[in-house]
């Protein structure tokens, strides 16, 4: 797979059969409305309660897996309501799929506010679903299994519509176009959800169904820890640690965020995670999602979600890269994955780096290895 790096920060990547992966624009920061609040705002008055949490919707991934002929949208519904119906969930679903004259999300009607199967919100709101900001990536079956990174055809992308120039099967009725279809990877936060990667009508893929039965702004998460957050700036190497410390320290201050930050990145000799208390509490993210259960962040293959939310909890930066160092957060960088100790930012000089907005930690830090050192990247901050 080749990779192309945008001077903002962005990952396009090619598959096999040449056709462009991610055409979105993935680095626009995308702003959601301000969390709501789960506790009544005067909890010192005799009469304070906990206010009862509005009624959501379910998504999950079919655990079955299929081609381009899905009998059209109203088969590929139909899928979706037999597999709830297997499961034992309730209400009524829509297979998250475009077409020309029908999106994904005018598809889903007036329904808002989706959790999956284990209650974790992916999607407070509607605009939450329309932008780039998912809480954790919908990567649960309706049986519960984690689907990892199951491919999910969609032929959609930001705004919940159509894709520009992928292909819908002959709107899901045939399993021989060639024609490339956008998908998304179950792991994904943000777009990469969505999209971000690419099928084939003959492919055998998953599908992502929605509950439409409610219309509801869900709360926030609630999770405390230390504080992790992708930088809204980009950094360019050259400057070395210090100078990538600088900028997430910037960035926390102007948010508000206390104590002290330092950049999430391997260095010569030695990882990423060394420069970190891994035995402390875990991070969070500003918009209340937690990274993991620990705070050692290389000790599964997934993380719970991506680290791809800004300083503020408004930004999202789903599919951009960041700089990592290495190939995995434990491992020492060399000067050949670490701009020479990110003292370089010469275009003959290399780094490595990662796609912020996936859980799978080897596509989240090391996919993108012998990047030249003169591209300007996001950074992930973590609190010391």
């Amino acid at each position: 797979m080749s990779v192309a790096l945008g001077a903002c920060g962005s990952i396009a990547s090619t598959p096999p059969d040449g056709a462009v992966i991610d055409p979105l624009t993935p680095d626009a920061k995308a702003t959601v409305d301000a969390p709501d609040a789960r506790i009544d705002p005067a909890p010192d008055a005799p009469d304070a309660h906990i206010d009862p949490l509005p009624a959501p919707n379910l998504v999950f991934v079919t655990s079955t897996r299929h081609d381009g002929d899905l009998g059209g949208l109203a088969g590929a519904d139909a899928i979706c309501n037999a597999r709830a119906h297997a499961a034992n969930l309730p209400g009524t679903y829509r297979a998250w799929l475009s077409t020309a004259t029908a999106s994904a999300l005018s598809r889903l009607g007036s329904a808002s506010g989706w959790v999956r199967p284990d209650g974790k919100l992916v999607a407070r709101t509607r605009d939450d679903l329309a932008g780039d900001h998912l809480f954790y990536p919908p990567r649960l079956d309706e049986l519960g299994h984690d689907a990892g990174t199951q491919l999910v055809r969609t032929a959609t992308g930001a705004g919940g519509a159509m894709v520009a120039g992928s292909g819908t099967c002959g709107d899901y009725t045939s399993a021989t176009d060639a024609t490339w279809v956008a998908a998304g990877e179950a792991s994904g936060g943000g777009w990469l959800f969505s999209a971000g990667f690419g099928s084939s009508c003959t492919d055998l893929t998953a599908l992502y169904c929605f509950g439409i039965d409610h219309s509801n702004a869900l709360p926030t998460p609630i999770a405390t820890g230390r504080r992790a957050f992708a930088t809204a700036g980009n950094w360019t190497p050259g400057t070395g640690l210090a100078g990538a410390d600088a900028l997430c320290q910037q960035e926390a201050t102007a948010a508000n965020l206390p104590g002290t930050f330092r950049a999430l990145l391997a260095n010569v000799g030695t990882s990423a995670l060394s420069r970190f208390d891994t035995s402390g509490a875990p991070w969070v993210r500003p918009d209340g999602v937690q990274l993991a259960a620990t705070a050692d962040l290389s000790a599964a293959a997934f993380l719970d979600a991506p680290p791809a939310i800004d300083a503020t909890g408004s930004g999202s930066y789903g599919n951009s890269g960041w700089w990592t160092g290495a190939s995995t957060l434990a491992a020492p960088g060399t000067a050949s994955t670490t701009c020479n100790g990110w003292t370089s930012a010469s275009d003959t000089a290399t780094g490595t780096l990662g796609q912020l907005g996936n859980s799978h930690l080897y596509e989240l830090v090391g996919q993108f290895p012998n990047t030249a050192c003169n591209n300007a990247m996001h950074l992930v901050c973590l609190a010391l």
